[in-house]
């Protein structure tokens, strides 16, 4: 049978066509030469600046012709090489650009020279003007057409930039979606926020804003200072900062760099004032605890300390150390938060994917909650889940909120549940805010519910009030709650939603 087939194989492919024979030995393991174009022989290059490219048989010839087409590779080879200065180096090359359009009699356009105006001072004067009067600047492709009665001053001429510039008058929007507890009174006419990379503080009265432009990159956190005159803000970015700014004056009192990798995820004040808390983005989410050398008189209140400097050129906020650095967890940490309590300025807690811990500042050490069995009666695979956010109710004492399985609030007490809200918020809880003069717990949910709960007793809540915010914002699908904020004396409460709105009831 195998002889059989192998004739019967053998006699098929002598009755092929050669075409047909070719592709057989192809699959049989022998392929076939086949001819690269010429086109494919030649590598392509640009130059130093980007501007122009080139092709040639070689990528070094392929460079060399490109930064030879190019007016600005020429000037920075001139200014490198033989020591001149920007104005002379271009000097020099249109005496060589005149010299070879003088000896090959052609006009400005054939020398093959790409014009892109004097480095380092303006951007490309005129590079290629097409029929309709569209001007090419390098390296764009496109073309760039004119105001009408506009009029291009000529090459020798001095061009400025005109005396008139524009400044900010309204900041529109606010950033609710992947931020939590970006949302703060000042007093019960003023709210701060922010939206990309400004810090906004805005009066609601007047319906008139102060803004803070101390970063260069986008704001991920924020945080506001006991006294409600200083404000933090952490930023994304390649060199991730905090800037400690004064909510009055809007001037920068410090720059805290060189700690954080990625971005700043968290910032938090502590109770007396005196101390900062922030959570790199780095792969540990390592945080770090600053001291502010905050002196106060005996019987002075927090509110009563000025923190603009005792000298002016040094404020007493840019004087800050270091007293703590640790590792919160290798999972997601979604919230960091000191406790506000009386002796409680030692204290703070970080909630994130399936942990709670608890810090002590003093020892620098963190200690995991324990769930116990808490989620054992719901069955199997049933948990915390992602846990967003905790409110401090008293020194020990806190309440978590979690974002997935049924959105349930648990109450902590001594690093160990005590009690259980099932159901709190239909997808999920986002953030909390407890109110220590009327004994509340405020919650905001997914559901786009805004609720006030009551203890009424050591292992038991009782729901007082629920807000539905979709009447409000009934345009907008995504009416999640992101924020609660309320002001000092409890008369005035904000809330933000993920749709970038902030809305502000009177209690």
């Amino acid at each position: 049978k195998i002889l059989a087939r192998a004739d019967s194989a053998r006699s098929t492919q002598l009755s092929r066509p050669a075409s047909s024979t070719k592709s057989l030995r192809t699959l049989q393991g022998r392929p076939t030469a086949k001819k690269r174009p010429a086109s494919a022989s030649h590598r392509t290059a640009s130059c130093v600046c980007g501007a122009v490219t080139a092709a040639a048989v070689s990528l070094g010839q392929a460079t060399a012709m490109a930064n030879e087409r190019c007016e600005n590779c020429r000037i920075l080879f001139l200014v490198k090489s033989k020591g001149m200065s920007m104005k002379e180096a271009r000097q020099w090359i249109l005496k060589e650009n005149a010299a070879k359009r003088a000896k090959k009699g052609g006009s400005e356009a054939d020398d093959g020279i790409w014009r892109q105006g004097l480095l380092g001072v303006s951007r490309p004067v005129q590079a290629k003007a097409n029929k309709s009067g569209g001007i090419r600047y390098l390296p764009c492709r496109t073309y760039v057409h004119p105001p009408s009665k506009f009029r291009l001053l000529p090459e020798g001429e001095d061009q400025h930039l005109p005396d008139a510039a524009l400044d900010t008058m309204c900041v529109f929007g606010y950033k609710g979606s992947q931020r939590r507890d970006n949302v703060h009174f000042i007093d019960s006419d003023q709210i701060t926020y922010f939206v990309a990379a400004v810090g906004v503080v805005r009066r609601l009265s007047s319906n008139t804003q102060r803004l803070f432009y101390g970063h260069d990159d986008d704001i991920s956190s924020m945080a506001i200072h006991p006294s409600r005159k200083v404000a933090a803000t952490g930023q994304l970015g390649r060199d991730p900062k905090v800037c400690v700014w004064d909510l009055r004056t809007m001037d920068c009192l410090a720059e805290i760099s060189g700690y954080f990798a990625r971005s700043v995820q968290n910032v938090c004040f502590s109770g007396d004032g005196r101390r900062l808390l922030a959570v790199s983005g780095d792969d540990f989410h390592s945080v770090f605890v600053f001291e502010f050398p905050m002196h106060a008189t005996p019987g002075q209140g927090i509110d009563e300390l000025d923190y603009s400097a005792i000298n002016p050129a040094m404020p007493l906020f840019s004087k800050f150390r270091v007293i703590m650095s640790g590792r919160c967890h290798g999972s997601h940490v979604s919230s960091v938060l000191f406790n506000w309590c009386e002796d409680g300025e030692d204290e703070f807690v970080n909630v994130g994917d399936k942990h709670v811990k608890f810090w002590n500042v003093q020892t620098g050490v963190g200690k995991n909650g324990a769930f116990g069995n808490t989620y054992q009666k719901d069955g199997p695979g049933a948990g915390p889940g992602m846990v967003t956010c905790a409110a401090w109710i008293n020194a020990g004492e806190i309440a978590t909120g979690s974002s997935s399985y049924c959105g349930d609030i648990l109450h902590w007490r001594a690093g160990k549940v005590q009690s259980r809200v099932k159901g709190a918020h239909k997808g999920g809880c986002t953030c909390l805010l407890w109110d220590g003069d009327n004994r509340s717990l405020y919650s905001g949910g997914k559901d786009g519910y805004l609720r006030v709960w009551t203890q009424t007793g050591p292992k038991s809540w009782a729901q007082r009030h629920a807000k539905d915010v979709h009447p409000v914002v009934r345009w907008c699908k995504r009416s999640k709650v992101s924020a609660v904020a309320m002001s000092k004396y409890g008369r005035m409460l904000a809330i933000g939603l993920e749709c970038c709105h902030i809305l502000v009831w009177d209690t």
